[in-house]
């Protein structure tokens, strides 16, 4: 064998060598894509229930399910935790808007609409507080979807007015 078979066999070798290094490479990027988007996920999960949490509390609680009702008839001290209430939950829209990956976020929003949407869009109250204070803070996208929660929600019955069958 002459130098030149053994240095074209070298070659070859090396050649697999970068191949193989690439697939791996490639196969571990894609992990780690995953990885961040369930990660992702997972934030925007822990966010939602913390803020939940939040709005929960004996202090937040009554000020947020007036406000929901008349936004107008607050006091400052219930306007100003009502606010906080509020634009947590528009804060979590927000951050799926900027998620990145449209059919996942699409996926996302499509929840959030069948569970925020007649939740809190359909209450006058929250409507009243979007149209005070919408523009400030808040993305295009987010604002345009929002708007169509809210229209879309305008004649829903509040999931929590109660309705007997008589």
């Amino acid at each position: 064998m002459n130098w030149e078979a053994i240095g074209s066999v070298a070659d070859q070798i090396g050649a697999i060598g970068v191949i193989a290094t690439l697939l791996y490479l490639a196969i571990q990027v894609r992990q780690g894509n995953r990885n961040n988007r369930v990660d992702a996920l997972h934030q925007l999960n822990r966010d939602y229930a913390n803020h939940t949490a939040l709005v929960m509390r004996d202090e937040n609680v009554t000020a947020f399910v007036k406000g929901l009702n008349s936004y107008r008839d607050l006091t400052l001290e219930e306007r100003v935790k009502f606010d906080i209430c509020a634009y947590g939950y528009v804060n979590v829209i927000e951050e799926i808007f900027n998620y990145g990956e449209i059919d996942r976020r699409n996926r996302i929003l499509g929840i959030l609409r069948d569970y925020l949407g007649t939740r809190l869009f359909a209450y006058p109250g929250l409507r009243d507080w979007w149209a005070h204070c919408r523009r400030v803070g808040f993305g295009a996208s987010t604002q345009a979807w929002v708007d169509e929660e809210i229209e879309r929600n305008k004649d829903t019955v509040t999931f929590w007015e109660y309705r007997s069958n008589e």
